[in-house]
C-alpha cells in the first residue's frame, strides 16, 4: 500500500490534468514510436491509480503514515525510502552510509538496494559514498534489478525512465541505466563486481 500510495500521489494530484500533461510530453518526444508508449504508459498508470482510493487526492500524511509503519515493523526499504526525504536538512554522512550498505548488504533487499544507490546519487555534496557518486547510485540500482527488483517493461522502473529519461521502447531497465554512465562502463562495470562480491559474502550464504 506505501507503495501504490508513492506511485500515485502526484498522479491524483493532478488527476484532471493528468493525461494532459503526458500528451504535452509525447508530442514534443522526437521518436514517434516513443512517444506513443509513453502515451500508452501514462494511460496505464492512470487507470491503474484510478482505483487507490478511488481516485481521490491521497493526503501526504496517509503516505507516510503507511511508510513509517512498515519502517517500524523492520521494512528496510521503507527506512530508506523515508531516510531519502531528510537528506535535504540531514545530509548522509559516511558513516551512516557504511551502516546502511552494510543492512542492505546482510538483508539482500532488492528494493532497499535501489533506494541505496537513489540516497548515494543525493550524497554526491557530502561524498558520502566515496568515489563517484553517480557510478555508485547506478550500480546500486542495476545490482538491484540482478538481483530480483521489477526492471522490465510495465516495472515502477521502467515508468518513471519513460517518463523522466524519455526512454519509452527499451525493455529492460538496466539498459537505461547503463546510458547514464555511458562514457565510464568500466568504471561501473568494476563497481557492480565488487557490489556483486560482497553480496555473495553476506552473513549465511555459501
Amino acid at each position: 500500500m506505501a507503495e501504490l500510495y508513492e506511485k500515485c500521489f502526484l498522479v491524483n494530484l493532478r488527476r484532471a490534468s493528468y493525461l494532459d500533461g503526458v500528451e504535452s510530453a509525447a508530442r514534443v518526444h522526437p521518436d514517434p514510436d516513443a512517444a506513443q508508449q509513453m502515451r500508452l504508459t501514462g494511460e496505464r498508470v492512470f487507470a491503474q491509480c484510478g482505483g487507490v482510493d478511488g481516485g481521490q487526492v491521497i493526503p501526504l500524511d496517509a503516505m507516510l503514515a503507511w511508510r513509517e509503519q512498515a519502517a517500524r515493523q523492520g521494512d528496510l526499504a521503507s527506512q530508506l525510502w523515508l531516510r531519502l526525504r531528510q537528506t535535504a536538512t540531514a545530509p548522509l554522512t559516511p558513516a551512516e552510509y557504511g551502516q546502511l550498505m552494510e543492512q542492505v548488504i546482510a538483508g539482500d533487499d532488492a528494493t532497499a538496494m535501489a533506494y541505496l544507490g537513489a540516497l548515494a546519487q543525493g550524497a554526491a555534496a557530502t561524498g558520502a559514498a566515496g568515489g563517484d557518486p553517480l557510478i555508485t547510485g547506478l550500480a546500486w540500482q542495476i545490482t538491484a534489478c540482478q538481483r530480483g527488483l521489477a526492471c522490465g517493461v510495465g516495472s515502477e522502473l521502467m515508468d518513471a525512465l519513460c517518463f523522466n529519461t524519455g526512454a519509452c521502447t527499451e525493455t529492460d531497465g538496466t539498459v537505461v541505466l547503463r546510458l547514464m554512465a555511458a562514457e565510464q562502463q568500466a568504471a561501473l562495470d568494476a563497481e557492480i563486481a565488487l557490489l556483486s562480491t560482497q553480496l555473495g559474502r553476506r552473513p549465511g550464504r555459501q
